[in-house]
C-alpha cells in the first residue's frame, strides 16, 4: 500500500523565540522512496498541532488564533479558519465527524466538522492540554495535559450536553492520574472503543497501557529517560518510545518463554516492567530530544522525527535508516501517515483542489438558546455510485492475510504452546467472514437505494 507522509514544524519556534518566514510549511513526502510531493506554505504548527487525512490538512498556528486547511496539490491554504483563544493541539476523528481542539489553559473545544457547531467549550485540565486521540469508531476522545493527567471523553455525552441546556458540564467517562509528571503523548489502538487499548507517554519516565472498557491500568513500563513520543504496532506486537536523548526504544509486548517455546503476553495485571537500554532493541541515529513517531499501514517502516527538524525512515527488520526526507529548521511537531489514493498525485490534485468543499465556519460560542432538537451531520467522501462491494474473493483474501500474519507471529517452534491461540483465532477470522458478509450485503442494498433515487 502507497502511503504519504506529511509533517511540520514549528518553525523555530523553540530555537529563536521568533518564527521565520523560510521555515513556515509543511512537507509531504512518499514514504517508500522519500521523494518529495508537496510544500504547503506559510504555516508553522505547535506540538501536535497538524493533522492529516484523505480531504484536507489541518493546520494549527502557533501563537496564533488560526487554522488553516490545505487540500492536498494546493500549496496555499484555502480556508483560514478563527478560533476563539489560542491553542496548541487539534485532532480530527478518524470519520470526519469531530474537531477538537487543546488550549493552553486547559480548555477543551469540540466542533461538529460538517456544521462548524461548537458542542463543547469547558476548562478540563488545571494546565495546557498536551494532546488529544479519538478512537477509530469516534465514540471517545482522549485528552492529556501538562498537569499529568488523561481524561476519556465519551461523545455521545457530549453531544447530548450540546442539546441539553440545562447541565452545565459534561464528566469525563475515564480519568488517568498514575502519571507524575506531563502526559505527551496518547496512542488509541485500532478497533472499536469496546476492545482497545489506550498508550500513554510521561515526562515520568513511563509508558502505560490501559484498558478502555474497565478503566484499569494494565502494564507500566519504566524507561530510562524521558518519554517524548509513542508509536504502537495496529496489532499491539510492540511500542516504540521516543526518548528525550534521541533514542528511539523498541519495548516488545509479547516474548517465547524458554522453557516452553511458547508466545506470552508481557505485562498485565497492573505489573511495572523496566525497560533496560539494550543497544540491540533501539533505534539510534537521532542526537537530540524525538518528538514524534508514526508507523506504517503494515509496521513495516517508522517515521521519526526530532526538535532539531530532522525527520527519518527506518526499515524496522533491519532497524536501518532507509529514506532522510527534507529537513526543517525547528522541531518537528506532527508527523501524518495517509493512504496514498488514485486522486493523490501531483499533476491530478491541483487541478481539483478548488473543487473541494469547503468546510463551515466554527462557531466562537455555544448556542444559548432554549434547548432544541439538533442534528450532527456526516458527509460520504466518496459517491456512492463509485463505490463497489466488497467481492467475497476481496473478503477471503483479507482471511488468508490474517491467517498468515499469524502463523508468521507464532514462529516454527511455538505450535504446541499456541495451538488454543490458534483455535481462537480461526474462530475470530470465522466471525470476521461472517461480518464481512453482512456489511457487503448492506452496501448493496443502500447503493441500490441510491441508485433508484
Amino acid at each position: 500500500m502507497e502511503e504519504i507522509v506529511i509533517y511540520g514544524s514549528d518553525g523555530g519556534k523553540t530555537v529563536t523565540n521568533t518564527s521565520h518566514a523560510t521555515d513556515q510549511f509543511v512537507t509531504a513526502c512518499d514514504l517508500h522512496t522519500g521523494s518529495h510531493l508537496w510544500t504547503y506554505k506559510k504555516s508553522s504548527s505547535p506540538m501536535h498541532g497538524l493533522v492529516a487525512n484523505d480531504q484536507y490538512i489541518f493546520a494549527n498556528q502557533v501563537d496564533q488564533a488560526q487554522l488553516f486547511i490545505y487540500t492536498h496539490g494546493r500549496e496555499t491554504f484555502s480556508q483560514k479558519l478563527i478560533l476563539p483563544e489560542r491553542v496548541g493541539c487539534i485532532s480530527v476523528s478518524p470519520k470526519g465527524n469531530y474537531l477538537a481542539v487543546g488550549g493552553d489553559t486547559g480548555r477543551l473545544l469540540i466542533w461538529g466538522l460538517r456544521t462548524g457547531k461548537l458542542i463543547l467549550a469547558q476548562d478540563t485540565h488545571y494546565q495546557g492540554i498536551t494532546t488529544l486521540q479519538f478512537t477509530q469508531d469516534d465514540a471517545y476522545l482522549f485528552s492529556g495535559g501538562n498537569d499529568a493527567r488523561v481524561f476519556g471523553w465519551n461523545m455521545t455525552e457530549v453531544v447530548n450536553l450540546s442539546l441539553d441546556k440545562s447541565t452545565e458540564s459534561v464528566q469525563p467517562a475515564l480519568t488517568f492520574t498514575d502519571h507524575s509528571l506531563a502526559v505527551t503523548d496518547i496512542v488509541v489502538g485500532y478497533g472499536k472503543c469496546t476492545e482497545t487499548r489506550v498508550f500513554t507517554c510521561s515526562l515520568d519516565q513511563t509508558v502505560r497501557c490501559w484498558d478502555l472498557v474497565t478503566g484499569q491500568l494494565l502494564t507500566t513500563f519504566v524507561l530510562s529517560e524521558k518519554v517524548h513520543s509513542i508509536a504502537v504496532d495496529p496489532i499491539e506486537r510492540a511500542i516504540y518510545a521516543g526518548l528525550s536523548n534521541g533514542i528511539i526504544q523498541d519495548i516488545q509486548l509479547y516474548n517465547q518463554n524458554k522453557a516452553t517455546g511458547a508466545i506470552e503476553t508481557v505485562g498485565g495485571a497492573r505489573r511495572i516492567i523496566t525497560i533496560e537500554p539494550q543497544e540491540s532493541k533501539s533505534l539510534a541515529q537521532h542526537t537530540s530530544v524525538v518528538t514524534c513517531l508514526k508507523l506504517s499501514f503494515d509496521a513495516t517502516l517508522l517515521v521519526s522525527g526530532d526538535d532539531k527538524g530532522q525527520v527519518l525512515i527506518w526499515e524496522l527488520s533491519s532497524k536501518q535508516v532507509t529514506r532522510r526526507p527534507k529537513q526543517h529548521r525547528g522541531a518537528i511537531s506532527s508527523i501524518q501517515l495517509i493512504c496514498r489514493k488514485k486522486d493523490l498525485h501531483p499533476n491530478k490534485m491541483v487541478s481539483n483542489a478548488n473543487t473541494t468543499n469547503q468546510l463551515p465556519i466554527l462557531e466562537r460560542t455555544l448556542t444559548t438558546s432554549i434547548p432544541k432538537k439538533d442534528d450532527i451531520w456526516i458527509q460520504l467522501k466518496d459517491s456512492v455510485k463509485d463505490q463497489q462491494p466488497p467481492s467475497e474473493l476481496d473478503i477471503l483474501q483479507d482471511v488468508e492475510i490474517a491467517k498468515a500474519q499469524a502463523a508468521q507471529f507464532a514462529g516454527e517452534n511455538t505450535q504446541s504452546g499456541l495451538q488454543a491461540k490458534v483455535q481462537q483465532l480461526e474462530t475470530d477470522l470465522s466471525q470476521l467472514y461472517q461480518h464481512y458478509t453482512n456489511l457487503k450485503s448492506v452496501h448493496e442494498d443502500l447503493w441500490k437505494l441510491h441508485v433508484k433515487k
